[in-house]
C-alpha cells in the first residue's frame, strides 16, 4: 500500500516532536518516577546493594517510612470532597450559575470523580505528576457525555517549552502508548490498520524498537517475549505486537472567522466547515458581524511513527490533559516521594547495620588452643558456639576455649537512625509526635494542635489540587455549552429532597414565545472552588451540630435529626417519626382526598352564601314594598307598614353582616387552598414542559444557531481517539 508523501511528512513531525518531549526530560522522568513507586511499595533496595549484603551475610531490612507519609497524604484528600460553584459573571442569571453548578456536580458524579481524583492525586504524590483528560464521548448518547478519566503519568508529555501550571499557557501535549493492530482498526478503520502493518513489514529492519514491537520466535518455557533486536526480526514472518501511538494535540497559527455582537461585543466561532455565503446569511438574519483573526486553533493529530491515522482540527477550544502537580514552580513538577528517598535509604541501611551487630554479638567467636577440644571440632563449635547451655570438655593442660568479646552497637548509631526517622517527617511536613493530644473547640469540632499544625505545613499540595479541580471545572463547563447545545432532559441527585432523590433539569426547551428555556451556551461564569468533609465525615458532623442546636434551643424537627444518624434504615425510621408527630408530607392519595375536602367545602361555603344573598335581597325588596305601600295609606296602616318597614331593614343590616363573614371566610379558604396547591400546580406545569420537551427532543431539527453555539456538528461527532 502506496503512503503519500504529505503523510509521511506529518507522521514524521510527530514523531520528531514526540523525540523532542521524549530527551527533553521525559525518558528520566520516567525512570525515577518508577523508583518513586518501588520505594511506596516497600521494594527499597537495588539488586546489587540486595547481592552484595547477602553474600556477607548481612541483612536488607526495609522500615518503610514513605507507605505511612504517603498514606497521611491519601487519607486526608480522601476527608474533604470538592464543591464546585458557578456564580454569574456576564450575560446569565444567579438562576442558571444554580443550575450550571447542579449540572457540573452531577457531570462529575456519573463520571465517579472521587474515584478518580484519588488516582490522580496519589500519581501526583507519589509520582510527581498526575493527569485528568476531559473529552465528549459519543458512545451512549449522540450529542455526547463528558467524559473524565485518569490518566498514566507515563504516557503524558507535557509541552517541553512551558512553565505555566495551566495547560491554557501550554503549545501542545503528547499522549504516547503502545496500540495493538486490532486497537487501530477499532478506532480508526481497516484500512488504517492495514496502511500501518504494511508500512512496518516493508521497513521493519529499519524501525526502532521504540516504535513497533514484535513477538520473538519462543520455546516452550521461555520468558523473553519479544524480538532482543529488532534488526533480527523478519518482517514478512514475524507477528507484530504493538505499535506506538502518538496523539499529539498542538496549536497552529490559522485565519478564523466570528460572529459578534456589535452592541455585547460578544464573539462565536463560525464552524469551518460552513461557506462563507451561509455565514453572511446568518450573520444578516440575526444583526451580526462577520470577523476575521487570527489565532491558535488546536490541531489534533494522531500518527504512528510513520503512519497518519487522524489530522483535523479539534472540535476542542482547548486542550483535554489537566495536570496535577504538587509541587510546581518555573515548569518543575514534584512530588512527595522524591524528597524522601535519602534519609529513606540512610534509614533502611541504619537499621540493617543495627541488626547486623545484635546479630554477631550472639556467636562473636571463640579462641581455642589447636587440638585441645575433645568432644567437637572446631567447625561445629563455629555452629553452635552460641546455644544456651553450650558445655565444652577441653584436653588437660590446654588452654581453656575463651569467647571473643562482640562488637558493641557504634555510639550513636540509633540517634543517628532515630534522626533520619524525623527527617522523612520534617521534610513531609508531618508532625510525628501522634500523642499529642492537646485540642482546641473550633465551630463545635475538636480539632487536635497536630492536626492544625500539620495541615499549614502540607498545604501546598492541596492548594495545588484546588488548582486542578478548577481547571476540571473549567473545562467541563467548556464542554457543556459546546456540546449541550441541544434541547435534552438532564437527571441530576436532588440533595436538598431526601424523599425525591432525582430531579429532572430540561435544558434548552423552546419556550411557548419561542425563547429558550434554561440555554446552557449563553453566559459566562465565575467559578468556585470549596472542601467539605466526605459524606460519612459531614452525616456525622451534621448529626452532631444537629443535636447541639437542638440543645440550644433551636427546635430541629426529630426526622432530620435521624435523617443524619448512622442507623439502617434510618429513612424508614425518620419517616415513621414523621409521621407519628404530625410532620411527614402527606401521600399522592391523601392530598387528593384532602383537596376533595377542600374544594366540597368551599362548594358548600359557596351555596351557603349564594343564599344569604338571596335572603339579602328578598328582605330588601320586601322593606322596599312595606316603605311604598306606606306612601299610600294614612293612619294606623301607615305605621304598621313603616313598622314592618323598619323590621326588615334591621333585618336586611344582620344579613349583610352575615354574608360579609361568608364572603371572607370563603375567601381566606380560596388563598389558603391557593397556598398549599402551589407546588402542585407548578408540579403539574413541569411535567406539561416535561412531556412537550420530551416532544420537542424526539422531533428536534439542529438549527444553525445551535450550530454556532455548539461548533461544527461534523467536528463534534468525530469519533475520539485511543485512549
Amino acid at each position: 500500500m502506496e503512503i503519500s508523501q504529505d503523510s509521511i511528512d506529518v507522521a514524521k513531525k510527530n514523531w520528531n516532536a514526540y523525540l523532542r518531549g521524549h530527551n527533553a526530560g521525559h525518558e528520566d522522568y520516567v525512570t525515577e518516577a518508577k523508583k518513586f513507586d518501588k520505594f511506596y511499595m516497600g521494594d527499597q533496595w537495588s539488586d546489587s546493594d540486595i547481592k552484595s549484603l547477602e553474600s556477607s551475610g548481612r541483612p536488607h531490612l526495609t522500615i518503610n517510612l514513605i507507605l505511612k507519609i504517603v498514606n497521611a497524604f491519601l487519607g486526608e484528600q480522601k476527608k474533604n470532597r470538592a464543591d464546585l460553584t458557578f456564580r454569574p459573571f456576564r450575560d446569565a442569571t444567579s438562576d442558571m450559575a444554580v443550575l450550571m453548578s447542579k449540572l457540573v456536580e452531577q457531570i462529575l458524579e456519573n463520571n465517579n470523580f472521587e474515584f478518580l481524583e484519588r488516582e490522580v492525586f496519589s500519581d501526583g504524590i507519589i509520582q510527581d505528576r498526575g493527569y485528568f483528560d476531559v473529552r465528549i464521548n459519543f458512545d451512549d448518547n449522540i450529542f455526547g457525555d463528558v467524559e473524565i478519566s485518569a490518566l498514566d503519568p507515563f504516557e503524558i508529555i507535557p509541552d517541553p517549552d512551558s512553565k505555566s501550571y495551566d495547560p491554557e499557557d501550554w503549545n501542545e501535549v503528547i499522549k504516547t502508548s503502545w496500540v495493538t493492530l486490532d486497537d487501530i482498526e477499532v478506532a480508526y478503520g481497516r484500512d488504517k490498520r492495514e496502511e500501518v502493518e504494511s508500512y512496518v513489514r516493508t521497513e521493519a529492519n529499519s524501525l526502532s524498537s521504540d516504535s513497533v514491537r514484535f513477538d520473538a520466535t519462543r520455546t516452550f518455557g521461555d520468558e523473553e517475549g519479544f524480538s532482543p533486536s529488532i534488526s533480527d526480526v523478519d518482517g514478512d514472518t514475524a507477528t507484530i505486537r504493538a505499535v506506538r501511538l502518538i496523539e499529539r494535540q498542538h496549536r497552529e497559527l490559522t485565519m478564523c472567522s466570528y460572529f459578534v455582537d456589535a452592541e455585547a461585543g460578544d464573539m462565536s466561532l463560525i464552524p469551518h466547515d460552513m461557506t462563507p455565503e451561509r455565514a453572511q446569511e446568518l450573520a444578516d438574519a440575526n444583526g451580526l458581524l462577520v470577523y476575521e483573526k487570527l489565532k491558535k486553533r488546536i490541531r489534533w493529530t494522531v500518527t504512528t511513527s510513520n503512519t497518519v491515522l487522524h489530522d483535523e482540527w479539534s472540535p476542542y477550544e482547548s486542550l483535554t490533559i489537566v495536570p496535577y502537580f504538587p509541587y510546581f514552580r518555573k515548569g518543575k513538577a514534584s512530588g512527595i516521594v522524591r524528597q524522601l528517598i535519602s534519609p529513606q535509604e540512610q534509614h533502611n541501611k541504619y537499621e540493617s547495620q543495627m541488626l547486623h551487630v545484635v546479630n554477631t554479638s550472639a556467636n562473636s567467636g571463640w579462641l581455642i588452643q589447636a587440638g585441645s577440644l575433645i568432644d567437637m571440632n572446631k567447625d561445629e563449635l563455629a555452629a553452635k558456639g552460641a546455644e544456651t547451655g553450650l558445655v565444652l570438655e577441653y584436653a588437660r593442660n590446654a588452654t581453656p576455649p575463651q569467647k571473643i568479646q562482640p562488637n558493641n552497637v557504634p555510639s550513636g548509631l540509633d540517634r543517628i537512625a532515630e534522626r533520619t526517622r524525623m527527617s522523612v517527617s520534617d521534610i513531609a511536613g508531618l508532625d510525628p509526635f501522634v500523642g499529642d493530644t492537646q485540642e482546641n473547640t473550633v465551630g463545635g469540632n475538636v480539632v487536635s494542635r497536630v492536626q492544625t499544625r500539620n495541615m499549614v505545613q502540607v498545604q501546598v499540595p492541596f492548594d495545588s489540587l484546588n488548582l486542578t479541580r478548577k481547571l476540571v471545572g473549567r473545562k467541563v463547563l467548556e464542554l457543556v455549552q459546546d456540546f449541550y447545545s441541544e434541547p435534552r432532559i438532564f437527571r441530576v441527585t436532588n440533595s436538598e429532597d431526601m424523599r425525591d432523590p432525582t430531579e429532572d433539569i430540561m435544558l434548552n426547551v423552546v419556550g411557548p414565545a419561542g425563547e429558550l428555556i434554561n440555554n446552557t451556551s449563553v453566559g459566562k461564569y465565575d467559578l468556585m472552588v470549596t472542601t467539605r468533609p466526605a459524606r460519612d465525615t459531614f452525616q456525622s458532623a451534621q448529626f452532631a451540630e444537629g443535636l447541639e442546636m437542638r440543645a440550644a434551643g433551636v427546635m430541629v424537627p426529630d426526622d432530620v435529626i435521624i435523617r443524619n444518624s448512622t442507623l439502617e434504615n434510618k429513612d424508614k425510621i425518620a419517616d415513621r417519626v414523621a409521621s407519628l408527630t404530625g410532620q411527614a408530607p402527606m401521600s399522592d392519595e391523601q392530598a387528593q382526598q384532602q383537596q376533595a375536602l377542600a374544594e366540597l367545602e368551599m362548594q358548600s361555603m359557596q351555596l351557603d352564601l349564594q343564599k344569604t344573598q338571596a335572603e339579602v335581597q328578598e328582605i330588601q325588596s320586601r322593606a322596599q314594598e312595606q316603605f311604598a305601600k306606606g306612601a299610600y295609606l294614612i293612619g294606623r296602616e301607615q305605621r304598621e307598614a313603616v313598622e314592618m318597614g323598619m323590621q326588615y331593614n334591621s333585618k336586611l343590616t344582620d344579613m349583610r353582616q352575615k354574608m360579609t363573614m361568608q364572603s371572607n371566610e370563603l375567601q381566606n379558604k380560596i388563598e389558603l387552598a391557593k397556598i398549599h396547591s402551589s407546588s402542585k400546580r407548578a408540579d403539574s406545569m413541569y411535567g406539561t414542559m416535561s412531556k412537550s420537551a420530551t416532544e420537542e427532543i424526539k422531533n428536534r431539527t439542529m438549527l444553525d444557531v445551535a450550530r454556532i453555539n455548539a461548533g461544527s456538528l461534523s467536528d463534534k461527532n468525530k469519533p475520539s481517539t485511543v485512549s
